[in-house]
This record gives structure tokens, sequence and C-alpha cells, in this order.
């Protein structure tokens, strides 16, 4: 069996696009938000470390809540400890947890000579926070550059491709993908050379929204007559007739 790939260009379909950039700008926003929060606690936590002292502790008691059930549940852990510090003794709670924790374990912490009862753990995950975030904020930067790409990529076909015509053959969900809860669909149509009899398969590209009253409906092709593989299926000519009616499928 021959395996072909092909370069599918995403559409001017605005339902078509709706999640294509939405996705790494809300990916991007969060992680700026997460990061600023982030680098807030690592400067007071690098502020508080210049004069704190450090003593080892012992973990007196964990306490778990949980929240949800099933796959959505959650955990938060408070571990507390108890130290010495100049005769006196000290209890209070970690600033983290760590899996494998457990009553009994000694652990090394960092309290403020000021107020011995200010307390910070050794091994705080505020720089392995840092990179997740700034990694987050990277990925959404990528992602949202390589849509601009081939959006401007499907707008130049537009302008200086083949303009064809199709029907579209069957709508399926596209099981592969998810977005939010929820597969997207897609549509496969043929075209057909007059001339030569020689016949075209094509796929839209994913919309999140039932395109089932579409199939049989004519259809646009754009393509590049010297690469077939660089071709954009227009959705949006197929929910109109030849008429120009637009036709709203609320079923």
């Amino acid at each position: 069996m021959k395996f072909r790939k092909t370069i599918q260009l995403v559409g001017k379909n605005k339902k078509e696009n709706e999640f294509s950039l939405l996705g790494p700008i809300l990916v991007i926003v969060m992680g700026i938000v997460f990061l600023t929060i982030i680098l807030f606690m690592s400067s007071k936590e690098k502020s508080f470390m210049e004069t704190a002292v450090e003593t080892t502790a012992v973990i007196e008691r964990i306490d778990v809540d949980r929240y949800g059930s099933g796959s959505s549940s959650r955990r938060d852990y408070d571990v507390y400890v108890v130290y010495n510090v100049d005769g006196e003794s000290y209890r209070s709670c970690l600033n983290y947890y760590k899996t494998g924790m457990h009553e009994g374990q000694q652990v090394t912490v960092h309290y403020n000579p000021s107020d011995p009862s200010e307390i910070m753990g050794g091994n705080s995950p505020v720089g392995l926070f840092k990179v997740v975030f700034s990694a987050m904020i990277a990925f959404g930067f990528a992602v949202m550059i390589h849509t601009l790409v081939r959006q401007g990529s499907r707008n130049n076909l537009i302008k200086n491709g083949t303009k064809t015509e199709g029907i579209i053959t069957s709508v399926y969900v596209d099981r592969n993908v998810k977005y939010n809860n929820r597969h997207p669909y897609k549509a496969d149509c043929e075209v057909t050379n007059p001339v030569t009899g020689e016949v075209y398969l094509y796929s839209s590209g994913r919309v999140m929204y039932n395109i089932k009253h579409l199939e049989g409906r004519l259809v646009d092709v754009y393509y590049y007559p010297d690469n077939r593989k660089k071709y954009y299926v227009d959705l949006d000519s197929a929910e109109a007739d030849k008429s120009g009616k637009i036709i709203n499928d609320f079923r």
C-alpha cells in the first residue's frame, strides 16, 4: 500500500478557523499569567533566601485534600514540619510537596532569623515551574506562527491557484483529533477532469460544527496546476446553491 503525504491548507471559512488561533492565544495568555505569578514568587523566595538560615526539620504530618472524582480528581498536600531554633520548637507548613514524602522524614528548611516561624523548603519547585511555563509560552507562539503561515499559504493559493468544482462524497467525524473534548468534522470530495476522465480526491480542513448536510453538494476546490497536492476545499461554497442563496441548517 502506498501512502502519500498531502499539504492540507486551512480554509477561509470562519467556523473552520474558529479554533485555529484561539487555542495558541489561550495557551500564551495562560502561560504569561502563570509565569508572572511564578516570577513574583521567585523574587520573594530569592529575597527570603538571602538572609535565611538553614536547619533540619522533621515531617510531623501530611494533610491531603481530595477534590473531584475519577479522572478529574486531584489532591492537594500540606506538609507540616517541626524544627528547633535556639532551643525553641517551631511548627510550620512547607511551601511544597514531593512524591515519596512521609511522616518522620528529615528535610532541609530555611527560616527567617527575625521570625523563625517563617520557612521555605530547600527543594522549592519554583525554578521548575519557570521552565514549564516559559516552554508553554514558546509552544503557543510556535503554534500561532505555524497557523498564520498556513493561512498565508491558503490565501496565496486562493489568489493565484486554479479554481475547479468537485462534489462532496462523504462527511465524517475525525476521531484522531479532539478540541475541548469534541471531535471535529471533515469532508471528502472528488474532482473529475472532464477531458481526461481523471479523478482527484481531496479532503477539507477540520471544522467544529456538523456539516453532514453538505454531502452530495458541489464545492469549489483551489489547487496549483503544477502541484495538486497543495489544495483547499472551500466549504463556504457548498453552503450556498448556485443562485447564491445561503442555507442555514439548524438540524
